[in-house]
């Protein structure tokens, strides 16, 4: 993994540096420019984000792009007579790189067309007059030949996007993805955007009072003091009226290119900014599939090209003003160039990027692969459940990689997208891989045969078992209290830590809501302190029942710690309380992990009115979804 994002960053550079060699920049300009487009604070604000690592192809587009759109009388001597006659092939060739953007990340393929489309706009509007028709009579004294290839790349690379673009297609109508317009406006790059650049050790402070960014991480769009600097004296030094009599021809002819990458630079800016929840953006999401993109702040990772080019001009002048001083000034020439250097370098160097060893991420496969059975079918499918204190996406690739590894599929994953239903959109703790396997047969409209085939499949990893355990701050208890669910204590009061599957806590205590409720119930002082000691403990639980003439009962699966240990019948309804004694294992740590499994439970909307009031205010709503089963009231440690 380490060596594939190696070998992206050096793409990266290599192509940014080729390209402005290309470009007339010298090699101090080019190593510049090409350093802010390939590690600059903006490449290194998610690091998280490996699709968006691979960005070569954005140069080499937009350079065959400029060749072949680019005015004859402000290119190089060279690639004027290239533009000339091979216009339609430098087309081609910038569309076949586009292309392999695209395949690379879908974002920045898409972004690398604006930014095309603002090259193309800036062109337009500071040409001289009569470029459109110079344009047409040097594409009319084009080569058949360049033609010939011109049409033969573009065939290919439209085919290519087509291609892909189906896929994409196909997916988003099969799973109904789309992002609504509220929450791509919302990860529009704002004005404070630009200022914030958390991982860094030098700059952090400009962005630190910015408070109208919720979630920061996509906004990381400050480039860095000394890049600013650059890129601000780039503008002047390009726009600059005053023609500096020693500026070499290369020099003179890049400030042209100068004009044209910030004046892209500034529509693609206005095109996305976002002011006061306004953005012109809002008219391009009804143009189609453009409403897949959701994160338009990734939109940086292009606009660093043109800010890369002003930045090398600032570079370029610098290193000629250098090269004008005499030359037994050999000590100031060389500090010069390096504090360019540091001043471009340095907070890249210094930013604070989060590492994970290889090891540790090893190590979550090798505690995950604990959980397996001794033999594993080969048609086995793979659940894992979800871990404690810990994000759900997390578990979902622990047991993506185990899978993979094992050769058979499983039923957890990850995505920015998820297919239909709250089990995918909204997991938690308490779904299990019978909910997962409902959902997916609801969404496939499988019959009850092949459900039950799936399910016979399905080889349950329950990271409940998993040793150390995290820790949750709850309250010690004493041997013998009693601990009370209902409203009249505070949850913050209560020494238990709600998992999942509790409604809120009504007069008398709080119902279950789902197949599974889980808790996890603190173990007396000095119990705790002694996690080896060999006697059982046992935990009284009070609780209700909901039963009436149709369902006379109500059965409990009882699971301690991710094993199970016995099941109860519940037959005393309404008011009536029903005690459950939960032995705890010799050796437990902590605290104990509790888990009721509730085949009976009962959804809301098949009850009675007259039933619905006797379950309380929590569950008496027309739009309640929940299933309760039973109520629990109290529990006291024995």
């Amino acid at each position: 993994m380490a060596l594939w994002i190696a070998i992206g960053c050096a793409l990266n550079f290599l192509s940014a540096y080729w390209v402005l060699r290309r470009l007339s920049f010298s090699a101090l300009a080019s190593g510049v420019g090409a350093f802010l487009f390939a590690s600059s604070l903006p490449t290194l604000g998610e690091p998280d984000h490996a699709q968006l690592i691979y960005r070569f192809a954005i140069p080499l587009s937009f350079y065959y792009f400029w060749l072949a759109i680019g005015n004859i009388n402000q290119t190089s001597s060279s690639d004027s007579n290239v533009s000339n006659l091979y216009r339609p092939a430098l087309l081609g060739w910038s569309l076949l790189w586009a292309t392999e953007q695209l395949y690379c990340s879908i974002y920045l393929g898409i972004f690398l067309v604006y930014l095309l489309l603002a090259t193309a706009i800036a062109q337009l509007v500071l040409s001289p007059k009569g470029y459109l028709r110079n344009l047409w009579k040097s594409w009319q004294i084009t080569q058949t030949r360049s033609k010939f290839i011109g049409i033969a790349l573009s065939t290919v690379s439209i085919i290519g996007i087509a291609t892909l673009l189906l896929k994409y297609l196909m997916v988003a109508k099969d799973y109904g993805y789309s992002w609504s317009t509220d929450e791509i406006l919302s990860m529009l790059p704002r004005l404070t955007s630009y200022l914030i650049a958390d991982r860094s050790s030098i700059s952090a402070f400009v962005g630190a009072s910015v408070d109208n960014i919720a979630w920061r991480a996509p906004h990381q769009l400050f480039i860095g003091i000394g890049p600013a600097i650059a890129l601000i004296c780039g503008l002047i030094f390009t726009w600059n009226k005053t023609q500096l009599s020693f500026l070499d021809e290369p020099s003179r002819r890049i400030k042209y290119l100068g004009k044209i990458a910030s004046f892209t630079l500034v529509l693609l800016f206005i095109a996305t900014i976002s002011i006061a929840d306004h953005s012109i953006y809002s008219y391009l999401l009804k143009l189609p599939g453009i409403n897949g993109l959701r994160v338009v702040t990734r939109i940086i990772l292009v606009m660093l090209l043109p800010i890369s080019i002003l930045a090398a001009i600032a570079a370029q002048y610098v290193q000629l003003q250098i090269l004008l001083r005499p030359p037994q000034k050999l000590i100031q020439r060389n500090l010069s160039i390096g504090a360019v250097t540091i001043l471009i370098c340095a907070e890249s160097l210094f930013c604070q990027i989060p590492t994970t060893p290889f090891s540790t991420w090893q190590q979550r496969i090798d505690t995950a692969r604990t959980l397996l059975p001794n033999s594993l079918d080969p048609d086995a499918i793979l659940f894992s459940t979800q871990k404690l204190n810990e994000w759900d996406y997390m578990t979902s690739l622990d047991a993506m990689i185990l899978a993979q590894d094992l050769g058979v599929p499983t039923i957890n994953g990850f995505s920015g997208q998820s297919p239909p239903g709250k089990v995918y959109r909204a997991p938690d703790r308490c779904f299990t891989e019978i909910d997962r396997l409902q959902a997916y047969a609801q969404y496939r409209h499988l019959d009850p045969e092949q459900v039950q085939a799936l399910a016979k499949r399905i080889v349950v990893l329950n990271t409940d078992q998993l040793r150390p355990r995290p820790n949750f701050g709850m309250a010690s208890i004493e041997p013998g209290q009693s601990i009370d669910f209902s409203n009249r204590v505070k949850d913050a009061d209560r020494p238990i830590e709600f998992i999942c599957g509790w409604s809120h806590p009504d007069t008398w205590g709080r119902w279950s809501t789902r197949a599974i409720a889980k808790l996890a119930v603190p173990l007396p002082t000095g119990i705790a302190d002694n996690a080896n000691t060999p006697s059982a403990k046992t935990i009284i639980v009070k609780v209700r029942a909901l039963i009436d003439t149709k369902n006379p009962q109500q059965r409990v699966d009882i699971w301690v710690d991710g094993f199970y240990q016995k099941s109860v019948v519940l037959k005393n309804g309404g008011e009536q309380l029903n005690t459950i004694d939960v032995t705890i294992p010799p050796h437990t740590d902590k605290y104990a992990l509790l888990e009721f499994r509730l085949p009976d439970r009962i959804s809301t909307k098949i009850l009675g009115p007259q039933f619905k009031q006797v379950l309380g205010g929590t569950l008496n709503t027309a739009s309640d979804e929940r299933e309760p089963a039973i109520g629990i009231v109290s529990i006291q440690f024995q």
